[in-house]
């Protein structure tokens, strides 16, 4: 599954051309805000690369790259104090460090959530809609926090007569693009997922052999994979890339006929349950057991219940490999959409 993702667009991910009224100075309004912003450098460029890798598996496999990133914002918090003030103004200065303490704060108190939901998330539908809903809101969280900071530098330049033309960067670039990829996949995969779950629920009750169970499986099944390929419909493909939507519409399309043949589980349990109860009366039934004409018809009966529980094994193996099928189609999708939109950032 997919993990946590952040569409950060920081200030500092963006290049400056910056034009400066009247004579420049040693220490200027604009050599200030550049030393500044100088320190979150390398720290988006730490964000970027334990984002795309978390993307690519999940937070807690990132753990690592998450360890930089939080010491990077201590380092960067240290490196401003060797950043001068202009004219005793150190607003940029304080406001940057309000910015590292807010997405500290709002990163350590969230990382764990999303650690612990990735490890609960597959065991129900609605705890896979809880953790992309706390992702989603992560970002959110970490836009805002970069809103603000993108509000003090420009407050900074008009109250000291500085134009700032904004360029994005290459950083910025990819940030964007995640947010916009992961954004992409988590729709896509939260429709798939709705329907592999309701899966496994139908392949439990089979396993139980409860039939009342089955049917209210299957008939939840068809109705997703249904209500899933109406999505499909509607749903664009990825800046010209079919490759995702197309994979989940053909394991939605795959749900919808398990759903149909999975008939033949509900039809073989009651079948077995009649057979059992024909073979007790047989088995208990002396006369019957002396009689060829009974013996027949139990014989008979027994030909039957086996022939279809060899319709069934040879129904249940071809659902199998079918699954198996577009489950690993859907899988090798994910990792090549995400290979092709997402490239793993390197330092």
């Amino acid at each position: 599954m997919t993990s946590i993702l952040s569409r950060l667009c920081m200030s500092a991910f963006l290049s400056l051309a910056i034009i400066l009224s009247g004579k420049a100075q040693e220490v200027s309004p604009v050599s200030v805000m550049e030393q500044a912003f100088k320190t979150l450098e390398v720290l988006n460029q730490k964000y970027l690369i334990y984002t795309s890798a978390a993307a690519h598996s999940s937070a807690r496999k990132s753990e690592r790259k998450y360890r930089d990133y939080m010491e990077q914002i201590d380092e960067s918090n240290a490196a401003l104090s060797s950043v001068p003030s202009y004219k005793g103004d150190r607003s940029l200065q304080n406001g940057i460090r309000e910015y590292l303490k807010l997405v500290r704060n709002v990163m350590s108190e969230n990382y764990s959530k999303v650690v612990n939901m990735e490890e609960i998330a597959e065991k129900s539908y609605d705890n896979m809609e809880a953790y992309l809903l706390m992702n989603k809101q992560l970002d959110e969280k970490m836009s805002e926090a970069s809103a603000k900071l993108n509000a003090l530098q420009k407050d900074y330049c008009v109250r000291n007569n500085i134009t700032l033309v904004e360029n994005t960067t290459e950083q910025s670039n990819k940030m964007d693009k995640l947010g916009d990829v992961m954004d992409y996949k988590n729709e896509n995969y939260l429709i798939f997922f709705k329907c592999a779950y309701q899966n496994d629920v139908l392949l439990e009750a089979v396993e139980a052999n409860n039939v009342v169970a089955m049917e209210q499986a299957r008939t939840a099944l068809k109705k997703y994979a249904e209500e899933g390929l109406a999505k499909m419909d509607t749903m664009k493909n990825f800046k010209g890339d079919p490759t995702l939507k197309m994979a989940c519409k053909n394991a939605l399309q795959f749900f919808k006929r398990e759903a149909d043949k999975a008939a033949i589980y509900t039809d073989y349990a009651m079948k077995e349950k009649a057979f059992l109860q024909q073979k007790k009366a047989f088995e208990s039934n002396a006369k019957a057991r002396s009689d060829n004409a009974e013996i027949d018809k139990f014989n008979k009966a027994v030909d039957d219940f086996n022939k279809a529980g060899k319709e069934l094994n040879e129904a249940g193996n071809a659902l199998n490999k079918e699954r198996a099928e577009a489950y690993n189609n859907y899988n090798k999708a994910t990792t090549t959409f995400l290979d092709t939109h997402v490239p793993y950032a390197k330092k």
